[in-house]
């Protein structure tokens, strides 16, 4: 196999991308406007609860409550609420909260068995990084399957030093690709890198895919999952320096070799992680390849290899939103 990597481009890119991962095992079912309606409705009511309610068609609801009982799982607990929110009894807005106070912990015990079974939200700054991709022209005399693995790593001076430095160059993607003779190109985004899996939906993307789906421009599915087993895409690179942080990309291609699984086995990254199936694995390279082994230099360097400089830039997004 003779491959000469000529040229690849480090850029940065902004890339829109949904959160959901659609399961690949079952068919779709979708919501109805009933359902849709529900949702909305809820979404609506709790997403500023601390503010006045502003959608007027919610307005009716307020002025009673369904007295029927067997509307209920637990009719008491309900009408216990009323009885409080009739005679003033639940604590005013701007007031401390204390477990000492025993009408406030009566209060908290009406909703929940146990006093801290309760869902907590709260926001926290995080390191994150721009979607970016790179292009890789490859001139090859091999027509077939190929795989590309890709590493970041960081920046040496001598070429040997890389027996010291390997061990800080991981791995962050690694994808099949089909190879013709003459020129081939290949463009890979970073929100597609194999190894790595998006944050969970925040509320706010999921209101507006329900309200797509109310409004009718598109379908809102039910039975949407999303991949639980992964390294979070969001630090698939370092913090980097406001100078500009001196770092490595490496790439490789070898050829495809596939592997056999044991029979039945079946793997979906949104269900399982695939743990000790080898079925994460595209061939049977280890990970980390190949500077998983002692690299002999009389034989490391070849064609289907490359390295790229690359500079990584860090900005504190509270610094761009300052105003003076």
């Amino acid at each position: 196999m003779k491959l000469l990597i000529l040229a690849v481009a480090i850029s940065l890119a902004v890339l829109a991308s949904g959160s959901y991962v659609p399961s690949t095992k079952f068919e779709a079912k979708y919501a109805d406007k009933e359902f849709l309606f529900k949702q909305k409705f809820f979404f609506e009511v709790l997403r500023n609860i601390h503010l006045p309610l502003k959608y007027d068609e919610y307005i009716p609801y307020t002025k009673t409550w369904v007295s029927d009982e067997t509307k209920y799982n637990d009719f008491a607990q309900v009408a216990e609420f009323f009885d409080y929110y009739k005679t003033g009894a639940f604590l005013e807005k701007g007031e401390l909260f204390s477990i000492y106070n025993e009408q406030y912990l009566r209060q908290t015990y009406a909703s929940t068995d146990k006093y801290f079974d309760y869902a907590v939200f709260a926001r926290q700054r995080r390191l994150n990084h721009k979607p970016f991709s790179y292009t890789m022209n490859v001139m090859s005399d091999y027509t077939g399957k190929a795989i590309i693995r890709a590493f970041v790593g960081p920046k040496f001076d001598r070429f040997f030093d890389l027996q010291f430095y390997k061990k800080y160059f991981f791995e962050i993607d690694q994808y099949l690709v089909d190879f013709t003779a003459g020129k081939n190109t290949f463009v890979r985004n970073s929100r597609d890198f194999y190894w790595s899996v998006k944050d969970r939906t925040m509320y706010t993307d999921l209101y507006k895919k329900i309200m797509l789906g109310y409004n009718g421009q598109e379908k809102f599915a039910l039975d949407m999952s999303e991949a639980h087993c992964g390294f979070p895409d969001r630090l698939i690179l370092p913090k980097g320096w406001t100078s500009g942080m001196p770092m490595q990309f490496y790439f490789i291609i070898t050829p495809y070799t596939a592997k056999t699984y044991e029979q039945g086995y079946q793997y979906d990254k949104t269900f399982t992680c695939g743990v000790e199936s080898g079925m994460r694995f595209y061939d049977s390279l280890p990970f980390g390849y190949p500077f998983d082994r002692v690299i002999n230099f009389n034989y490391f360097y070849t064609k289907n290899m490359y390295f790229k400089d690359v500079f990584i830039f860090h900005t504190e997004e509270m610094k761009m939103n300052q105003t003076y």
